[in-house]
């Protein structure tokens, strides 16, 4: 069965890349009578307002027009930020060199590291702190990319 993440990223893809955006990710959350929509979108210099407006606006008509959800919602467009969470094995690959911060389950426990990202493959990710280790990514919980922040002294 077809999830409505799934459902909504079908139907909303090829009108984001129109519009020369690629979409970042999906999430919703709420309960039953009412849930939020929240739409990452992303490109090559950055997302602004009159993107997500435009991007917003196309949604809206299309949750209107072809009943995809069954439900009162929220909707919100924005870019995936500094702190950008992954959604997808792929997204990794652009962010190889950087720090990431990923929870995980370790057997039955859960765990949380910010270490260096070294690789991908088909199946995870290869990390490192003290140590090189690796996670399937049917293993991680989330995953954010760690914003690096530059102090001046000027």
């Amino acid at each position: 069965m077809t999830s409505t993440i799934e459902k909504l990223e079908t139907n909303i893809t090829k009108d984001i890349e129109s519009f020369g955006l690629s979409l970042w990710g999906i999430e919703l959350s709420g309960n039953s009578r009412s849930k939020l929509i929240r739409i990452f979108i992303d490109k090559k210099n950055g997302v602004d307002i009159d993107d997500c407006q435009k991007v917003s606006n196309q949604v809206n008509e299309l949750l209107t027009n072809i009943e995809l959800v069954s439900f009162d919602y929220t909707l919100e467009v924005s870019s995936p930020g500094l702190d950008r969470k992954f959604f997808k094995l792929e997204q990794f690959h652009e962010f190889i060199g950087h720090e990431i911060k990923v929870k995980f389950y370790d057997g039955n426990k859960k765990v949380t590291k910010i270490a260096l990202l070294l690789n991908t493959n088909g199946e995870g990710i290869f990390l490192k702190d003290e140590n090189e280790f690796f996670i399937n990514f049917d293993k991680v919980i989330v995953a954010r990319l760690e914003p690096i922040f530059e102090v001046s002294n000027e």
